[in-house]
Order: C-alpha cells, then sequence, then structure tokens
C-alpha cells in the first residue's frame, strides 16, 4: 500500500528533487564505478556548495587535525559516501521551494529542519553514534515528507493542516494515512529509499517519528540520537510568542534529555547555547531564516511571563504559526508566520552584478526607479552567492570582472535548478561577434553593450520581465496539472481499494481473496511452501435475521469479521467471501497448525459475538480446513477441498472443525 502511495506520489513530478550538482552526483554514484576525482570536479562547479560541505567537515572536533582546505581534503575525511549525502542533502535546500500550500509554513519548516540537523551532529558523538555528518544529513531531511505531500498535494494538505492544527504527531499522521495512503513520515523513508541513501537512515525515521521499532543496531541508535535533537531544535526554533505553558513543556522535556544524556544542569546549558548559535550560523550560510541565538535561560524567562491568553495557531511540526502580539518585541523577525500566498506574484526581483561601483549604482538607480527590488553584489563570487540564496528573476552580470566573470557566472547558475530559470543578461563594452557569440555559448538570455542608454537598459529588462511572467504562468499552470494528476491517482487508487473491500464488515473481498491466494500458491513454485486455507460459515445465519432483523445480521459479521481480524497477529488474511461466508488465507501455516488456530477461532468467537450483537444465546461457527500438498494441481483445488470440508463441517452438526478436505473430496467424488 505504501509503495502504491508513494509511486502515485513521484509520478505527479512534484516530489522534490535534488538541484544542479547534487542531482549529477546522484547519477554520478548510482554504482560504486565512479573515482574521488569524478566527484571534486563536479563538486566545485558549484563553490557555494563545496564551502558548506568544507565547513561541516571542518565543525567536528578534529583533535589538532589541519582543517580541510579544498574538495579533496573533504573527500579524504569524511568518505565519499558521506559527502555524497551532504551534496544531496545541501541541494535539496537549495532547490526548495515555498508559498504553494496554504497552511504549511516553509520558514519554519527549514528552521526547524536545520536546528534538528545542528542538535543531531552535536548530539551525536554524546549517544553514540560514530558519524555525526549521517546525523546531520538525516536531521536536515527528517520530515522531507511533509515538503513532498505539500508540494503534491497543496491545497489537500493545507486544509488537512489547519483543521488538526495543535494535535500531536500520531493524530496527524493517522490523517496523512486517511487523506493519501501515506503519512510524511513514510513518505520521508520512501525518500530516502528512492535517492539511495543508507537503508538505515529511512528506518531510523521509522523508529523515532514513525511508532516503528527496528531491529538495526545503527538505525536504533541514530533513531535516538534524531528523537534528541528533535527535543533541542523544539526549544532553539519555537517562536518566542509561544504560551508561557508551552515554554514549560518544552523547558521540562529538555530536563528529561538532559537527565537521559547524563548531564549536570551546566553542561547541558553548554550544548543547548552552542547548539542555537551554530543554527543560526547555519542560517546565515544556508539562507534558512531563524531567530536570534537563545539560551536556557531565555526559555526560562519566557516560560515565567504573564501573557493573555490567546488562542495558539500551532499545528503540526510544520504547519503555519501565529505571529508575535505587538506587545511582545520580536527576537529574530524571520520567526514569525508568512503572508498569505499568492498565486502569481507580480513583484520581480534584478540582481545587478558589477565589480565597478559607479555601474553598480547606476543600474541599481534606474531599475528601482522602474519599480524593480533591486539586489547588489561587488564581483562575480559575490553574485553567485547571492544569486542562490535570493534568487532574482533576473541577473544582470557585467562581464569583465575579476576572479569569475560574466561566462563563468552565466555557466556556474546554468547548471543549478535555480539558475536555470533565471533570465540573464551580459552586459559588455565590446561589441564583437566573437564575445556575442561566447555570451550565447554561456546560455546567456540576452547581452547589452555599454555605456548603455537608459531607456535602452529598462526596455531590456521590460524583454527579460515578460519572459519571466511567462514561466511563472507555465510553471502554475504545471503546478495545477501535477496537482490535479496526483489527486487522480489518489482517487483511483481509493475505486482499486474499493472494489477489492467488503463494505459492511471493511474485510477484502472474494476478488482479493482470490487473488491474494494465487499469490501465495506461485510464491515458490519449486518448493511449495506451507499453505494452508481456512472457509468459515456462521451457524444458523438466516434465523439470526428472521428472529432478529437484518441490522442485527449486519452486526454479528461485523463482529465475527472484527473477532477473525484480531485474532490473526500477522499469521493469516481474513476475506469475507459472501453471505455468512469468510476465508481465511494462512501461508506458511501446516495443516495441523491451522486447525489448532480455527479452533482458537471458534472460542473467541462464541465467547463474544453474541454478547456484541445483544443475542440471547451463544453464536458459532463451522469451519473447513485444506492445506496444500505435493500432488496440489492448483489453488483452485486447494480452495475446492477447504469447501468440501466446510460442507462436511456443517453436515456433521455445526460448531466444529473439519481437517484433511482431500479426503472428504475423495469421498464424495
Amino acid at each position: 500500500m505504501i509503495g502504491r502511495a508513494f509511486e502515485d506520489l513521484r509520478l505527479s513530478g512534484s516530489l522534490p528533487t535534488p538541484a544542479g550538482v547534487g542531482m549529477r552526483i546522484l547519477e554520478l554514484t548510482r554504482t560504486e564505478d565512479y573515482s574521488a576525482e569524478e566527484m571534486a570536479e563536479v563538486l566545485r562547479s558549484d563553490p557555494s556548495l563545496t564551502s558548506r560541505i568544507l565547513k561541516l567537515a571542518n565543525s567536528a572536533d578534529r583533535g589538532g587535525v589541519e582543517p580541510c582546505t579544498s574538495v579533496q581534503d573533504a573527500l579524504m575525511r569524511l568518505g565519499g559516501r558521506t559527502v555524497r549525502d551532504l551534496a544531496l542533502a545541501f541541494s535539496l535546500v537549495s532547490a526548495r521551494r515555498g508559498d504553494t500550500c496554504p497552511g504549511f509554513d516553509y520558514e519554519q519548516y527549514w528552521g526547524r529542519s536545520l536546528a534538528r540537523a545542528v542538535a543531531a551532529q552535536a548530539l551525536a558523538a554524546r549517544m553514540g553514534h560514530s558519524r555525526p555528518q549521517e546525523a546531520y544529513v538525516c536531521g536536515l531531511l527528517a520530515e522531507i515528507g511533509a515538503l513532498a505531500l505539500a508540494s503534491v498535494h497543496p491545497r489537500t494538505y493545507g486544509s488537512l493542516l489547519m483543521e488538526h492544527r495543535g494535535v500531536d504527531r500520531a493524530k496527524l499522521r493517522a490523517a496523512e494515512q486517511q487523506a493519501f495512503d501515506i503519512d510524511h513520515v513514510q513518505a520521508a523513508a520512501c525518500l530516502f529509499s528512492d535517492w539511495g541513501l543508507p537503508e538505515h537512515l529511512g528506518l531510523a525515521l521509522l523508529d523515532a517519528f514513525g511508532g516503528s521499532e527496528t531491529q538495526d543496531a545503527a538505525a536504533t541508535t541514530l533513531a535516538r540520537v534524531l528523537k534528541a535533537a528533535d527535543c533541542l531544535a523544539e526549544g532553539m526554533s519555537a517562536p518566542r510568542s509561544r504560551e508561557p505553558r508551552e515554554w514549560q513543556a518544552t523547558l521540562a522535556a529538555l530536563g528529561e534529555l538532559a537527565a537521559t544524556l547524563g548531564l549536570d544542569e551546566a553542561a547541558f546549558a553548554v550544548l543547548f547555547d552552542g547548539s542555537s548559535r551554530a543554527w543560526v550560523g547555519w542560517g546565515r550560510l544556508l539562507g534558512i531564516p531563524t531567530a536570534d541565538p537563545r539560551g536556557l535561560e531565555q526559555l526560562r524567562r519566557w516560560s515565567q511571563r504573564v501573557t493573555p491568553q490567546r488562542e495558539s495557531a500551532a499545528g503540526g511540526p510544520h504547519s503555519r504559526r501565529a505571529a508575535a502580539t505587538q506587545d511582545e518585541p520580536s527576537e529574530g523577525a524571520q520567526e514569525t508566520g508568512r503572508a498569505p500566498i499568492q498565486e502569481v506574484s507580480e513583484r520581480f526581483r534584478i540582481l545587478v552584478v558589477d565589480d565597478d561601483p559607479v555601474s553598480l549604482r547606476l543600474a541599481s538607480h534606474l531599475l528601482s526607479a522602474d519599480g524593480y527590488e533591486v539586489l547588489e553584489a561587488r564581483g562575480g563570487q559575490e553574485g553567485l552567492r547571492m544569486a542562490l540564496e535570493h534568487a532574482p528573476d533576473i541577473v544582470l552580470s557585467d562581464l569583465a570582472m575579476p576572479e569569475m566573470d560574466g561566462f563563468e557566472l552565466c555557466r556556474a547558475l546554468r547548471q543549478t535548478e535555480l539558475g536555470s530559470r533565471m533570465f540573464i543578461v551580459l552586459v559588455t563594452a565590446h561589441e564583437e561577434d566573437e564575445t556575442i557569440v561566447r555570451a550565447f555559448d554561456a546560455e546567456a538570455d540576452d547581452f547589452i553593450v555599454k555605456p548603455y542608454l537608459p531607456r535602452v537598459l529598462c526596455a531590456r529588462v521590460r524583454g527579460g520581465i515578460r519572459a519571466t511572467r511567462l514561466q511563472r504562468k507555465v510553471a502554475l499552470d504545471r503546478q495545477k496539472l501535477e496537482a490535479q494528476k496526483a489527486e487522480l491517482g489518489r482517487l483511483n487508487r481509493k475505486l482499486q481499494i474499493a472494489s477489492l473491500t467488503d463494505p459492511l464488515t471493511g474485510l477484502p473481498n472474494r476478488r482479493h481473496a482470490m487473488n491474494r491466494l494465487q499469490q501465495c500458491w506461485a510464491a515458490s513454485p519449486e518448493q511449495p511452501q506451507a499453505l494452508s486455507l481456512a472457509m468459515l460459515d456462521v451457524d444458523h445465519f438466516k434465523r439470526v435475521n428472521d428472529e432478529h432483523g437484518h441490522d442485527v445480521g449486519d452486526l454479528v459479521l461485523v463482529e465475527v469479521a472484527r473477532t477473525l481480524a484480531a485474532q490473526q497477529q500477522g499469521r493469516g488474511e481474513v476475506c469475507r467471501l459472501g453471505g455468512e461466508e469468510f476465508v481465511v488465507v494462512l501461508p506458511g501455516i501446516t495443516e495441523a497448525r491451522a486447525a489448532e488456530l480455527a479452533e482458537e477461532w471458534c472460542r473467541a468467537i462464541e465467547a463474544s459475538v453474541a454478547r456484541a450483537a445483544g443475542l440471547p444465546r451463544p453464536l458459532t461457527v463451522s469451519i473447513g480446513i485444506a492445506s496444500r500438498r505435493v500432488d496440489t494441481l492448483d489453488s483452485d483445488q486447494l480452495l475446492k477441498a477447504a469447501d468440501h470440508a466446510l460442507y462436511a463441517a456443517k453436515a456433521g452438526g455445526r460448531n466444529r472443525v473439519v481437517v484433511d478436505g482431500w479426503d472428504v473430496l475423495r469421498r464424495s467424488a
């Protein structure tokens, strides 16, 4: 079920995907047949990504080792697999989308994810996990499944988040499961697997946040780290405007964590305060909004203040928060909620890149006067960093600059997902054909010769704006089509489930039972495994309908179905054939064991169903058992044997189990 639901998400085309360099590294490392030199060459094409990996390589305890200064150093220290996972994670952050799902707070989501990543790295060594960078990656992407649901089902998921504000994570996951047949933790684990991340990372997510325990030792250790990191991240990233009682609950959880780690109050404060400062530093590097650094002492003060009671807008771990009230001074304006989204914003952002202050100031003045939001960068390196952080619609770059010229800047941007969508105009003092050809070979969209006339500059920019506006419209239309496709897939899946489900009892129906029996039969054609089939019939069911009415009869069937399903505990699958007949497919169960189980079902049904349905006397069932043998021809013959065994049980006086249906079949022939 989860696999089919995830496949529907994948087919929508809206899942979070690595950008630019991250995708190329993912493709490069699909097999082990790649070299460190090849990976280093790919990484060097993205200076921003390289700087982030170097920072993380140097942030761990080096024990006197010299800091890394190159990609090769980071590869040697961290290992190729770890660098690959980091590149994947950072490229996903760079490619993040925002404001497509009302009710989903994108800034809070990424801020909380980064806080969890930093905390996981700090906690890894303390909690017995030997790879802090792996913990960082898993912490950063732990809730990527929520972003996936927000991207594929923006309207439905937004409504779901707003309807379930303030509920705990388990209830939110249950609501997601009901709406999409997959919750955000399961979706994250599926994405991890799809990207080729180590299997124990996905198992750790399911253990830490999905209520599914794992037996994998590495996953168990990482799950403990993630749970603890999530607790730290709550204190580091939660909006200051929360109610004092909420801060009190957070402090209590942090106190329990300190006790678990064996840290006294002072030592835990050092851990928390240091992680908070690191979170803010990483936020600046990745362009993720954070609050100001905060310490445990500040959390205590906030937990003791007196504020007017107000309704909390807190939802799940990724729903939109209420902004701070006016009587509370903001601490880091970026931690408040964002304004409601617009489908197509007509606000355009232009990045001007030039190492000449006079030319930079002139172009900025002209474009600002035309009503555009203008950013300035003094040189190609700074222009690349600002373009990736602020995602301008248009980049206006001078051609001749030291360190990184306009050609190099254009090529570097085109290698990223963000840069591929920007309209790039190169400004040159040379009108030679060779220069113009090189500009278009670098994938520039337009060029302009300086000194330029102000009217000409603004006209060229307006041409870029028309292209950008059209690109926005195409993107919006694609988003709507993707949402319709995802919704159609969800409805088709629900129709398929409905076609295989009995509407009264909620059990699989006859069609599913026959499919399941054939699957079990075909599982090991060379060496047949044990396979048993039990057919069950409610005794004197017509009398129940005649004496008490069909509504009571329906209740009896529902209670029988519930009792049978509760008895299975993963040993078999109960289906309703129709009327008062049920079948249980028992793969891996021998004939003798099937008979023992059938006796248990009889006792359970006799003890509970009549009482639950309000009947004056106990209700009994008859059961026929048949098992696969060496000379069994096919699943139909096994089904026929079980049916004959059931007939023998009813003919023999009911309220009994008849085994060895083959003998029954031969005697009746």
